[in-house]
């Protein structure tokens, strides 16, 4: 017979940034009491933060409420409410999807931060209900952490990004659409189809069977990584995706070939290497300003702070924008 150990909820009145730094305070005291790791920690961090900014753009204040149960699993729940005029909830989870003229993407960051979150709108009333499950997992290839929103104005982002884990490897991806607003974003979304449909494949191979599928697009460049668990990467990149790799001991940008898939490839040349680890991988779009980390000690910090704070220091409101962070632990 399972028990479960129910923790007292903890409530906010959420109107400033001193209430979301409070929230979070508290937050990561209960969870450090049914013993959340220091990753999952700052991942609810980042829920509590994007939730709390939430309310405040949108309503100006709010309530915010979470709950904690520890049993055969550790779970979370977190509820908030603001008032709202905006009765669409379609969208609100789009990376770039914004009613307040902002960026929009804390939102889609929560979504895939949380095991189940669901909204509704009644009577000028908006309310998020939210649930993080913690199970027990053996370690995994990789972590990951991204941020992805269209060109400011726009609603369809010609950006996209690939994440699959399988067997003892990995496969992450950046593709950018050539252009913006809804034709990039169909030669981007077909790009994704092939990489979902042949992610085990050769990266060249990889690389031709989305060069013939966009014939008639707009095209798209892309940079593509596949990843094992004994630090050896393959890397192959066509146009202006900058893939850039970190360890303690160096850094490494990885070279990117001149060419547009679906119109006009050039040199497919896939690179080999053996990395230490820990190790980060960055790979971004043209849409965020070329970066690099002069500190290495960043890669022991929490992988979703890294990538928040470097995209939200160097996206460009010229373009769509992604930041794509992969760490092997």
């Amino acid at each position: 017979m399972s028990t479960k150990e129910i923790f007292p909820s903890i409530k906010f009145v959420v109107e400033s940034d001193e209430d979301i730094y409070r929230a979070r305070s508290e937050m990561a005291k209960f969870a450090g009491s049914i013993s959340l790791t220091e990753q999952e920690i700052e991942e609810l961090k980042i829920v509590i933060t994007e939730i709390s900014k939430n309310i405040i753009k949108h309503g100006s204040s709010g309530k915010l409420s979470i709950f904690f149960e520890k049993g055969a699993e550790k779970s979370v729940y977190i509820e908030a409410e603001n008032p709202t005029d905006n009765s669409d909830t379609t969208k609100i989870f789009d990376d770039g999807y914004s009613t307040a003229n902002t960026l929009g993407i804390g939102l889609g960051a929560v979504k895939r931060l949380l095991t189940d979150v669901k909204v509704k709108v009644e009577e000028g009333k908006f309310t998020l209900i939210g649930k993080k499950v913690f199970t027990e997992k053996k370690n995994s290839i990789i972590q990951t952490s991204v941020y992805s929103r269209p060109k400011p104005g726009f609603k369809a982002n010609g950006d996209a990004y690939f994440i699959k884990r399988y067997e003892d490897k990995a496969v992450v991806a950046v593709v950018d659409g050539i252009g913006h607003g809804d034709k990039a974003s169909e030669a981007s979304k077909m790009a994704l189809k092939v990489l979902e449909d042949k992610f085990r494949d050769d990266l060249e191979q990889i690389a031709i069977t989305i060069h013939r599928k966009l014939h008639g697009t707009r095209g798209c460049v892309m940079g593509i990584v596949r990843i094992n668990k004994e630090g050896k990467i393959e890397y192959l990149g066509v146009g202006n995706i900058r893939t850039q790799i970190y360890t303690v001991e160096m850094y490494k940008r990885l070279v990117s070939f001149d060419g547009l898939l679906g119109s006009n490839m050039r040199t497919l040349r896939t690179d080999r290497l053996t990395l230490s680890t820990p190790c980060l991988i960055v790979l971004h779009s043209d849409g965020v300003s070329s970066f690099n980390f002069d500190d290495r000690r960043i890669i022991y910090r929490p992988i979703m702070e890294i990538t928040k704070e470097s995209f939200e220091k160097h996206k460009k409101s010229s373009d769509d924008a992604t930041l794509l962070i992969a760490r092997i632990p």
